[in-house]
């Protein structure tokens, strides 16, 4: 199990993973989302509509609503990243408006 630790610039990292630049954190996301896609066609037929939690490369689990699943995820992890997603088709789009590609 991850543990929580104290915050380094900002940015709150699992144990042995310290980034001082977001840079993890990004690479964590991207694994995060990698794992989402590779497990979406399974996810789709069995949890269609769900959200699922997912830390790392680990499916945690699927909820009825997004609260849930959040509060799963702090249950678990504490204040770190890690991500609820929607299991849904087509995909949401999101608008971020203060990113800039």
């Amino acid at each position: 199990m991850i543990e929580p630790q104290e915050p380094t610039n900002g940015v709150l990292t699992a144990p042995g993973k310290e980034d001082r630049s977001g840079e993890g954190a990004l690479a964590a996301l991207a694994e995060e989302i990698a794992t989402y896609r590779n497990h979406r066609p399974q996810l789709l037929r069995e949890h269609m509509g769900q959200f699922v939690l997912i830390k790392g490369a680990d499916i945690l689990g699927t909820f009825p609503n997004y609260s849930t699943a959040l509060r799963e995820g702090y249950r678990r992890f504490g204040i770190v990243p890690f991500l609820v997603r929607q299991i849904a088709d087509p995909e949401p789009v999101v608008y971020l408006p203060h990113v800039v590609p």
